[in-house]
């Protein structure tokens, strides 16, 4: 843990099985990955089971946005359904496809933010088994 607190484009936090590593303050974007590792003992060792994923509060709105465009594309088909029974023009069905389309957009969006992060998960990655070994990169480079 001390190539974490020397690096400043790292920034974690250990516990006793779980480590969380994250981009620092200065390099770091709403897209930036998130390094969680859950720590087993073994009988010769230690497991380790990585987790890597976005910041939790961008999970979280991505997860409540996917969720309100869900229940929005649902109430819509409902509603057009109920207008089409009663002979009126189901106007609320042209709602459910914008929605779905928006949806669509959201889930690729998250491609998108994989693909800009790229990098700092790599980077995380390589902290990490950097950590672990404990070796430094100017001695690996």
């Amino acid at each position: 843990m001390a190539r974490i607190r020397k690096d400043e484009r790292v920034r974690g936090i250990a516990f006793e099985h779980r480590i969380e590593l994250a981009i620092g303050a200065r390099e770091s974007h709403f897209y930036s990955p998130q390094l969680v590792v859950k720590i087993e003992p073994t009988e010769s060792g230690a497991m380790l089971a990585v987790r890597v994923g976005p910041d939790p509060y961008v999970w979280a709105f991505y997860v409540l946005g996917t969720g309100m465009l869900t229940i929005l594309t649902s109430f819509a088909i409902l509603f057009g359904l109920v207008q089409w029974s009663l002979g009126q023009t189901p106007l609320a069905l042209f709602v459910a496809p914008a929605a779905a389309i928006v949806a669509g957009l959201a889930y690729g969006a998250s491609f998108v933010g994989q693909g800009l992060g790229h990098e700092q998960i790599y980077f995380l990655r390589s902290t990490l088994v950097e950590t672990v070994e404990g070796t430094d990169a100017e001695d690996a480079g």
